[in-house]
């Protein structure tokens, strides 16, 4: 929590790794990436969790996901996958009054002429 806020905290952090020597624009080599990030929720001072659908009902005013994303780009193609909340959270994004999904697997392929 941090003093004087009155709506919740939220923010994302993550580390990308990619091979080194790939800062050129050439789509003519494979680049393969790999990151992990986490998303996040505090409450304010003066946050009214039931006033904004947000109850400890079972889920959590504050919440944290663990997410993953691994891709491939080539000369005219590129292949994603993201797991995200891998640890199966349930919670509720700040004024939302359903629960977020739980552990998803997302699979993107991008084809470009």
């Amino acid at each position: 929590m941090v003093a004087g806020t009155d709506f919740p905290l939220n923010g994302a952090m993550g580390l990308r790794m990619k091979p080194m020597g790939d800062d050129d624009d050439d789509d003519d080599d494979l680049l393969f990436f790999g990151d992990g990030y986490v998303v996040w929720s505090g409450t304010g001072k003066n946050y009214d969790s039931e006033a904004y659908g947000c109850t400890d009902d079972g889920g959590s005013v504050c919440w944290y996901t663990f997410n993953v994303r691994a891709g491939i780009k080539g000369e005219n193609f590129s292949l994603y996958a993201t797991l995200e909340n891998i640890l199966n959270e349930n919670y509720k994004p700040y004024g939302w009054s359903y629960y977020a999904p739980g552990f998803s697997l997302f699979l993107n392929l991008v084809y470009e002429d």
